[in-house]
């Protein structure tokens, strides 16, 4: 849940935007308390948010007419971006533009200036619209695996071994690869984009469970159909230059690729 500050509680009752039991009516359903007021239309968004603003000396934006740059999005890890309800929009320098909902909360921009190395410029926006610009910005690579697969069945994946040693990746992926070279491009780059440490790739009952390691911690990515795993597989074998007709025996491997003009 978003949390909201005493700050913010206090000035819009201060202000006659809400009442005691609009607010706790609000705060008893369980969801982000603003969301709730603007949802049921007990307080209007542009009035709240220029009392937030005077209040804070924070602007407010329209994050429908906001897009994130590439750079500020791979600012912050992903996890930190939704538990926090946070979104970066742009980059310039060490200077990171972030939407955030609440302005009082000097312990999340302290933590965020932190986690980014910059310095967090914040703007204002409600938790409902934040939430609505990560679900359409992060789930921009799962609708790629969505679009790259398409109708594509486990007989019609093949492997071509003719692949350089090092994999370029850093145009995303290609439109003359089979489907199973261009998950595992996509995988790969999913992955720098996030700066894990880690990519698992997980036979589950009907797919497969694409998870990385971001700060420690395990986050699912992707879920593909089962049906790619054996070309998967050898798809990886093949860069690391293993043996594919071994199946359950561990092997050891490794190889590089290219990504944004360095080697990784």
């Amino acid at each position: 849940m978003v949390r909201v500050s005493r700050k913010i509680r206090q000035l819009v009752l201060d202000a006659g935007l809400v009442t005691e039991e609009e607010w706790g009516g609000a705060r008893d359903t369980g969801q982000p308390i603003v969301d709730v007021l603007l949802e049921r239309g007990q307080v209007e968004e542009e009035k709240l948010f220029e009392l937030l603003g005077v209040a804070s000396g924070i602007p407010p934006i329209d994050l429908s007419r906001a897009t994130p740059s590439q750079e500020a999005i791979e600012s912050l890890p992903q996890e930190t971006c939704i538990e926090h309800c946070v979104i970066p929009l742009a980059r310039n320098g060490d200077a990171l533009t972030i939407a955030i909902s609440d302005p009082f909360d000097v312990l999340l921009l302290d933590d965020l200036n932190i986690l980014s190395g910059c310095r967090v410029r914040p703007v204002l926006s409600h938790p409902a619209a934040i939430r609505a610009a990560l679900t359409k910005q992060f789930n921009r690579d799962q609708q790629e695996v969505e679009d790259l697969l398409g109708d594509v069945t486990g007989t019609e994946i093949q492997i071509r071994e003719d692949e350089p040693q090092d994999l370029d990746i850093s145009s995303g992926v290609g439109g003359e690869d089979v489907p199973a070279v261009k998950l595992v491009n996509l995988m790969i780059l999913r992955a720098l984009r996030e700066k894990a440490s880690d990519i698992h790739v997980e036979p589950m009952e009907t797919q497969l469970r694409i998870r990385y390691r971001i700060d420690g911690r395990l986050v699912e990515a992707m879920t593909p159909p089962k049906s790619l795993l054996p070309a998967v597989m050898s798809r990886l074998k093949i860069l690391a230059n293993l043996d594919i007709a071994i199946r359950f025996e561990p092997q050891d491997g490794k190889f590089q690729i290219r990504y944004e003009g360095r080697t990784v």
